[in-house]
């Protein structure tokens, strides 16, 4: 009986465990899906025409418009690495 009871508190323990598990993959999941809408939102922001046209205006002004897109593409990939580090952690 000592060993029944033994594996049935085990049982219990693994379900508990199981459980907590199964949370965590759901707030996972909607986490990632949350940091996917943040990348998707900064890639439409650094398209938009009034985004677009500020950055020209400001690049000009200080002689480095020559390097926006490399710029823009520098930042898309920081953002992305950030969020691949909070992922990871």
């Amino acid at each position: 009986m000592n060993r029944l009871d033994s594996l049935i508190r085990e049982e219990k323990q693994l379900r508990s465990t199981q459980e907590i598990l199964l949370k965590e993959k759901h707030t996972a999941s909607a986490r990632l899906a949350t940091l996917d809408q943040q990348l998707i939102e900064l890639e439409q922001e650094l398209e938009q025409a009034d985004r677009i046209n500020f950055e020209s205006v400001l690049l000009e002004a200080f002689g480095i418009y020559e390097y926006f897109e490399a710029i823009k593409s520098s930042l898309f990939h920081l953002y992305k690495i950030r969020f691949a580090v909070k992922e990871s952690n």
